[in-house]
């Protein structure tokens, strides 16, 4: 079970990088950052405990795209981009997830 759970939390880390504008005067320069999420699979089997899954994974994202964009208006647009890059990305990984624990 230890290792379902591991093998778990690496997937969704794994399907969350996300490409980031490094700085707002540097068009050109990506970054790539990653976050894990983990969780227990048995918690997927539950309508709530889904729900509380995705929004664990959004509320990760949402930090990632943002941190250090906060106060940065002319980023919102970028910041925006992001999070709807990363959110489809990563819902082909959340399906399989959700799938698998069923």
């Amino acid at each position: 079970m230890r290792f379902l759970v591991m093998a778990a939390a690496v997937a969704v880390s794994s399907i969350l990088l996300v490409p980031t504008l490094a700085h707002a005067r540097q068009v050109d320069s990506v970054e790539q950052v990653s976050a894990t999420v983990r969780y227990n699979p048995a918690d997927l089997h539950t309508q709530e405990g889904a729900e509380r899954f995705q929004k664990k994974v959004d509320a990760a994202i949402k930090i990632m795209c943002s941190r250090g964009r906060q106060n940065m208006p002319a980023l919102i647009s970028d910041t925006r981009r992001c999070i709807a890059g990363a959110r489809q990305t990563a819902e082909q990984q959340l399906q399989l997830a959700l799938a698998d624990a069923q």
